[in-house]
Parts: structure tokens; sequence; C-alpha cells
């Protein structure tokens, strides 16, 4: 289990809890919050009604007037959790099959040793231990330390280690080398598919990353109360916390189902098929200089369904045409649910990306639809940018 920890800020901080709130359909605002309760639902300053935290994409802080952490303070040392988190650390040690983190701000953190899939201590990038880090083994360690001036990777099994040495066990000779001649340790594990759904993503004002669950938050200032994904519970301070992203179970990406039925056809454009999570050019969805990592990316005429079968109470996308067309293009987006015409606007080249939000509660099946507009189909670069699918709150 890891041991309860707090990252401590300076008594004369004067934090102002002003928060950006994202909400799952992609809406913005500022609020305070107030406190997260057990049954996770955050309480606003100007929210009359607490709003479950899985109603949310995002928490941030968005104005502090707390004192910036210091370089001196953040740990260089950069470990990497299986859950895919990271861990500023100021020293690293490993006793008796347990890891010990000590960093920014906080007492030492006790982890299994299984729960962490890599240690690195030089910033400078190496091929050897990009290599590890990409082609883990299930059997050993490895090792990337310094022999003769060259950098080696060693296959082993690590028994102990601290700030002055390490000690493995390698073709079955148990070996010490100076711990200032490691570049980093690629530990033995397996990669397994992290289920997402519900996951949040803690970052703190040091860097580091903790995927976990949130707990609860009494209050603010407070203690935020956080189960590492690993196994056991931190305490965290509120303003050490920069933000929360949240994997919502009730978010469905489009991009992630696969439509129905397909209609895709140009006039004089080459023909080009829809993209998940691309632009149909093949770069990322690209809007007025925003970057989507999600979305659909697609060439007029097009049309997709997709059966949702009455599940969703909300569709929420940005439109507009991908900045790859250079501003050109002529379009008209189209939503339909069965075979009822919920949303139609035109979009030019030009144009301010749109957000658009739609009920969609009791629709089966749902069609996303571009029309060409005036100039044929001549650069016709659309994007159905963030679309997402909301299932209703329990």
């Amino acid at each position: 289990m890891l041991v309860a920890t707090a990252l401590a800020v300076p008594a004369t901080a004067q934090p102002v809890w002003e928060n950006q709130l994202v909400f799952l359909d992609g809406r913005e605002v500022l609020d305070s919050v107030v406190r997260i309760d057990t049954a996770g639902k955050v309480h606003l300053k100007r929210n009359a009604e607490p709003v479950p935290l899985n109603g949310f994409r995002l928490l941030r802080h968005v104005m502090f007037r707390t004192p910036p952490v210091k370089k001196s303070a953040v740990g260089t040392i950069v470990v990497r959790l299986t859950g895919e988190g990271v861990i500023r650390a100021k020293t690293f040690a490993v006793k008796n099959e347990k890891v010990h983190v000590t960093w920014a701000g906080g007492p030492e953190l006790k982890l299994p040793l299984e729960a962490v899939r890599s240690v690195q201590y030089n910033a400078t990038p190496n091929p050897l231990f990009a290599k590890a880090s990409a082609s883990p083994s299930a059997d050993n360690d490895q090792l990337i330390v310094e022999i003769g001036g060259k950098f080696r990777t060693v296959p082993a099994l690590i028994e102990s280690m601290d700030d002055a040495q390490v000690t493995f066990t390698s073709d079955k000779q148990k070996v010490s080398v100076p711990r200032q001649r490691l570049y980093g340790i690629v530990f033995a594990w397996v990669k397994k598919p992290l289920k997402r759904d519900g996951l949040c993503r803690v970052r703190l004002t040091d860097g580091s990353v903790l995927p976990g669950k949130v707990l609860e938050l009494p209050k603010v200032p407070g203690k935020l109360k956080f189960q590492l994904l690993e196994g056991g519970e931190l305490s965290l301070d509120w303003d050490a916390v920069a933000q929360i992203a949240v994997s919502s179970d009730r978010l469905h990406w489009v991009s992630d189902l696969k439509p129905a039925e397909t209609n895709e056809q140009t006039i004089v454009a080459l023909p080009q098929k829809w993209k998940a999570d691309r632009s149909v050019s093949g770069t990322p969805l690209k809007l007025a200089g925003r970057t989507f990592d999600k979305g659909i990316g697609v060439h007029a005429r097009s049309q997709l369904t997709f059966a949702v079968d009455g599940k969703y109470e909300k569709f929420a996308v940005v439109i507009g045409l991908d900045d790859a067309a250079r501003r050109k293009g002529d379009c008209v987006f189209v939503v339909s649910g069965d075979g009822r015409e919920l949303f139609r606007q035109r979009v030019k080249g030009r144009d301010k990306p749109a957000q658009v939000r739609l009920d969609v509660r009791n629709v089966r099946r749902l069609v996303l639809l571009v029309e060409p507009g005036e100039n044929l189909d001549i650069a016709d670069h659309a994007d159905w940018a963030d679309a997402c699918l909301i299932l209703p709150a329990k």
C-alpha cells in the first residue's frame, strides 16, 4: 500500500479557486469548486445543483496566486507507471520488492514493483532506452548501463538499488554497479489494455500525472483524496493539482464506432474515404489552428449512418472545414435522426468552427451528412471534430 502523502504549500500562499470546467458536451465555464463529495458529485460556487464528476471532461485551475514550483524542488528522475502515470521523483530506490520514491513537497511513496514501468535518470534521448520502452520484456528488467564508455542494454533482475549503487542478477551472477553509470531501467512487465472509462488523471503543478479515482475533496482549500490505479490512496493539496482529466463512462466517441452504412461520392475530386481521428487528407484534425484528437474527417458528398439504438441523450460536435483546405471549400452539414432533420448549416472555408449540441434521445439511427456547396466539391475537407455521444446520467 502507499503511504498517505500530502503536497505541502507555503502558508503564505493565497490561491484563487477559479476553475475552468469542460463539460461532456464541450461547454466551458469558469466556476469555483467548493467540494467533491463521496458520491462523486462536484459542488460549485455558482451552480445550484452538484454535477457528477463523470459529467465533466476536465477541471483545470486557470488562476493562481500560489508561488510557482521552484525548479530545485521538482524531481529530475522520471518514473513511469504501468497505468500511464508519471512521477517527477527526487530519489528512487528498490528495497524488498517495493519501490520507494520521494517527490516534490511530500514524504516517501511506496509502490509495488509491478506498478512501475520504467525509471529514467538522464533527460538526453537514448535509443537503447527508447527501444526497451517500446518492447518491454515479460521476464527480465532491461538496464541501460554505461560500460567502457558506451551505453549497453543488460537483461537482468533488479535486487536492490539506491542513490549509490544498483544490485542485480544477470546470467546467474550477482552484480553491483554505481548508480551514476545507469541511464535508466525498463522493468519487466506485460502490457495490458488499460480500462479508461471512469479513469481520472490528476496532473500536479510539478508535472507529475497520477491515474486513478477521485474519492473525495471535503472542502476547498483542502486535501483531495485519491486512489492510485496501481493501488493505495493519496492525500493531495488541492492547490497542488493543476487539472483533473476525466475519462467519463458516459462519453462515447463517434470515431470509435463503426458506421452501419456509408455513402461517399465525389463530383470532381478524387474519391476519398472517411477517416477516424484524422482529416480526410490524413493529417491531424485541425480547425482554425486548434487540433482535435478525436473526430471524423470526410470529403463531400459523405453520408455516415450510425446505429445508436436510442441509448444516448446528446450528440455534440465541432464542425468546420479542415485547415488543410487552406480556407477554401463550401459545404452543408446535416444531422438527422430516424429520418428527421435535426440540424443543417452551411459552412465555408473562412468561417469559424461551430459548436453543435443536439438532443438525440430515443434516436436509433443517426446520420451525419455533408453535401457540397458552391464550386462543386473542390477543397471540401469537412471535419466532424470532437464528435461524441453522451449517455444519460444515472
